[in-house]
């Protein structure tokens, strides 16, 4: 069973909504519709020695003419899902976790997957 939960968030074109699913294991889905695309993506955690790795798969759907430029994209967005979302994360969970004992160090290894289209 799936626990859903809607959020107003507020954003730079103002109130958008965002859906955050959590599904049974380690599975959390962002849905959110913007002025520009509407996308889903899905956060998948697994435990690793010495830390977690967070995967994220995005689905994008460009929406009016900004559609267009889908093919060339990719890796803005690349850059965007790292910036917002997992160097935050990363930095939150680092400051929170305790010490590692000498000589375990934790992943940087980051890994993205996605499709990027235009509806």
């Amino acid at each position: 069973m799936a626990t859903r939960l809607v959020l107003e968030v507020d954003h730079i074109e103002g109130k958008v909504i965002n859906v955050l699913t959590l599904r049974p294991g380690p599975e959390l889905r962002l849905w959110e519709s913007k002025r520009r695309y509407d996308a889903l993506f899905v956060n998948r955690f697994e435990s690793i020695p010495g830390g977690a790795r967070v995967t994220v798969s995005g689905d994008i759907r460009l929406k009016g003419p900004v559609r267009l430029l889908a093919p060339f994209l990719r890796p803005y967005v690349r850059r965007q899902i790292l910036r917002l979302s997992l160097q935050p994360l990363k930095t939150a969970a680092e400051a929170t976790t305790c010490r590692q004992p000498a000589g375990v160090s934790g992943s940087r290894s980051h890994r993205m997957r996605g499709r990027l289209g235009a509806s």
